[in-house]
């Protein structure tokens, strides 16, 4: 509470950053225990929280798009970089907010690594039951917080096809069906290492301790996984410039013309 109590007096007395502005909502959307609205702006160093059945659309001011689904918390660190605590959420990174990353347009924290973005289009899911990064297009640069990688492959893309009339509940179940398969089948042992390249149409899962699977989606698994972000992102959200916290507010938001950024500097 006295955390909370002095970042509000630092808002207040110095101003913050405006991360971005709220787009579209659904259900109950909290900031920092102010319930959030349409046009709203979010402030750097603040949290969002999403109730059951909330998602909501975050737009920052160059374009990047980042929706909050259901029972999640996402932790505004920096303008371009965010903590995802709890649950998943969609993102769609075209433009670098800063230099400080060098080639990585922006970063998010989970807790068994940090995603570096070049420019991408993924998901990222963050719970005590399971934790993976969906990559639909891109390049993502993966690294361990601790240690490094065990890395595994081919194999553990069989095992998931074997589950695909399971598919809406391995989530759920995925950490058992994770640790039986692993101690069952080590084939699939690629190698260690610090960081994982992750490309288009691949999910890497994190298993137990640094041990990590990654898995070749086909092009059903990857519409399925989508389809409840894309279908909610795609009404609505308006093209808009959106004014830092040291503009005025009542300026008027300006049309954003900026275009999607060329893919073909992502091939390796």
């Amino acid at each position: 509470m006295l955390k909370l109590i002095l970042l509000l007096l630092a808002i207040t007395l110095y101003g913050a950053d405006t991360f971005g502005l709220v787009k579209k909502i659904k259900g109950t959307v909290l900031s920092n225990n102010k319930v959030l609205k349409i046009n709203d702006k979010v402030y750097v160093g603040f949290s969002i929280i999403t109730k059951n059945h909330a998602k909501v659309v975050i737009k920052q001011a160059n374009g990047n798009i980042i929706t909050i689904g259901k029972n999640s918390q996402l932790l505004l660190t920096a303008l371009d970089e965010v903590n995802n605590k709890k649950g998943s959420s969609y993102f769609n990174i075209v433009h670098s907010v800063s230099k400080r990353f060098g080639k990585h347009k922006f970063k998010i924290k989970i807790k068994m690594a940090t995603i570096g973005i070049r420019g991408t289009n993924f998901i990222v899911t963050s719970n005590k039951e399971n934790m993976n990064v969906l990559l639909r297009k891109g390049t993502l640069d993966i690294i361990a917080t601790k240690g490094k990688f065990k890395v595994f492959k081919n194999e553990y893309k069989d095992f998931i096809k074997n589950q695909k009339a399971q598919l809406d509940n391995y989530n759920k179940n995925i950490s058992d069906e994770f640790s039986e398969y692993k101690r069952k089948d080590q084939e699939g042992f690629e190698k260690y290492t610090k960081s994982v390249k992750l490309k288009q149409n691949t999910m890497l899962v994190f298993g137990s301790k640094n041990d990590v699977y990654k898995v070749k989606m086909d092009k059903e698994q990857i519409k399925k996984e989508f389809d409840s972000f894309d279908n909610f992102n795609q009404d609505n959200i308006s093209s808009s410039k959106i004014k830092t916290s040291k503009e005025e507010e009542n300026d008027v938001l300006e049309t954003d013309n900026s275009t999607d950024a060329d893919d073909k500097w992502l091939e390796d």
